[in-house]
């Protein structure tokens, strides 16, 4: 890999795209490239050092990506930007007016609407909605009358309904859902009567319904599925254990989850819609299965394990394909049992990309098709031991975007296409920083916006062109 220093030489003669994010949203399909590899500023909302912190990005459609910050003036609230074309970065509105924030949170979009968390300072914490303009940013409905707020959490939008959980102040904390409408925003289902918390949390979408984790009556840790219709809840798998269940994943036609035994034991379980049963496949008892991935029809995550049927082995790559007996390893990258503790794992194309460390090259980026000879490294980012800790890796149209250390410099923004010649650094935000953390990274049409530090903003948002191959000026 070429040095640094010789990389930037090199990158500082390259040039973005000249067109602007006003553009119509562009084809989805054919070959999308960066245009150049040097982001810009998107606005320095915060003058000096602070920065405002932007979070939870969001592709409002139309070429904005909603999201919320805190300006140092009107506190945390809603914003949006357009990238280098229309209208640029600019507070969408106010809710709390003044310097105390909204809290603005929970971003979501549906049809062609963000939905989110805010509080006016009059209703308290509730479901709010925008259409990117100051008069289209409206409360949806006041959940719990009065200053109490209902505090809705786990926004989701299943087959064009958005369901939260909220406290009316009545029923506790349970389920409900909306069309975007005040009438059309209702409870759906009362787990626990009474005021009481039904601890309802996973939200999940699968096969085009609702499927969550909540306490039933009894109390007891259930799985549970619904059609978003009253008399459409039923319940898929129960247990006797207070840990139970977390990390529900579809794959198709299967929701693959876990439940936690205690005492370092975890059973990968999985259910379908055919039969509906709950079937357990397989128990680790090393480190819990984590980061857990849909890739072609099956499972992939990262696991430790040890048991009559492998030798012990440390965090490595797993998969399934909702069988015991295609629960297996993918591939042992650190050979014994220290693990190459796979992370960040997701697809791109035909093929799984994921951080690893094989306790030779450090943490680097690595790549598979499922098989154990096709689990290769990508590219050596930072040559040595210490590695070029890839994290945070999306993947935006067959392309992957993160973060990962350059010499001398910390982590800065990365783009690959998956192979060794087209996984290249950008442009160094932050020169004189030991760390950009670049995060959060999300494209809305033709730009690809994330969140990073230059050591002069603070913490702000940034863009880079990210078109169809042939949209790019040379």
């Amino acid at each position: 890999m070429l040095s640094w220093s010789t990389t930037l030489a090199l990158l500082m003669l390259s040039t973005s795209g000249a067109t602007g994010s006003d553009t119509p949203e562009p084809r989805v399909g054919g070959k999308w490239l960066p245009c150049g590899r040097t982001a810009a500023l998107r606005g320095d909302l915060s003058p000096g050092l602070a920065g405002s912190h932007p979070r939870e990005l969001v592709d409002g459609l139309r070429g904005r990506m909603f999201f919320t910050a805190d300006d140092g003036e009107h506190g945390r609230e809603l914003w949006a930007s357009t990238g280098p074309g229309g209208v640029g970065t600019h507070l969408v509105k106010d809710i709390l007016p003044g310097a105390e924030s909204s809290g603005a949170r929970e971003l979501v979009q549906m049809g062609g609407t963000t939905y989110f968390v805010a509080n006016d300072g009059e209703h308290g914490a509730e479901l709010w909605k925008s259409d990117g303009t100051d008069v289209g940013t409206v409360l949806v409905k006041d959940v719990w009358p009065g200053q109490a707020g209902a505090g809705p959490q786990e926004l989701l939008v299943v087959n064009g309904v958005l369901y939260f959980t909220a406290d009316d102040g009545v029923h506790g904390r349970e389920l409900w859902r909306s069309d975007g409408t005040e009438a059309g925003t209702a409870l759906l289902h009362e787990l626990v009567p009474g005021p009481g918390d039904a601890g309802i949390h996973q939200l999940t979408s699968w096969s085009r319904q609702l499927v969550f984790v909540s306490n039933d009556a009894q109390g007891r840790p259930t799985l549970w599925k619904s059609t978003g219709l009253v008399n459409g809840l039923t319940p898929l798998f129960s247990s006797t254990l207070e840990t139970a269940f977390s990390t529900l994943t579809p794959v198709n036609n299967r929701l693959f989850y876990l439940h936690h035994l205690g005492r370092g034991a975890t059973d990968l379980y999985v259910t379908d819609t055919k039969t509906w049963r709950s079937t357990a496949l397989r128990r680790f008892t090393g480190t819990p299965p984590h980061d857990l991935t849909a890739m072609g029809g099956g499972l992939y995550f990262g696991a430790g394990a040890g048991g009559f049927d492998t030798d012990s082995l440390g965090d490595e790559l797993w998969k399934s394909d909702g069988t015991a007996q295609g629960t297996q390893l993918v591939a042992d990258i650190a050979l014994g049992p220290a693990g190459s503790s796979p992370s960040s794992l997701v697809v791109a194309g035909e093929r799984l990309y994921f951080s690893a460390d094989d306790q030779t090259r450090g943490r680097e980026l690595w790549t598979s098709d499922g098989t154990a000879v096709g689990t290769t490294l990508v590219v050596d980012l930072r040559p040595g031991a210490e590695g070029g800790e890839p994290r945070g890796l999306v993947a935006l149209q067959n392309h992957l975007f993160f973060s990962a250390r350059v010499s001398g410099l910390g982590h800065q923004a990365w783009t690959s296409d998956g192979t060794a010649e087209n996984t290249w650094p950008l442009d160094a935000v932050a020169i004189h920083l030991q760390d950009a953390e670049p995060r959060l990274f999300a494209r809305s049409s033709w730009d690809v916006f994330f969140i990073a530090n230059d050591g002069v903003h603070g913490h702000e948002l940034w863009s880079l062109p990210f078109r169809p191959q042939e949209s790019c000026t040379p």
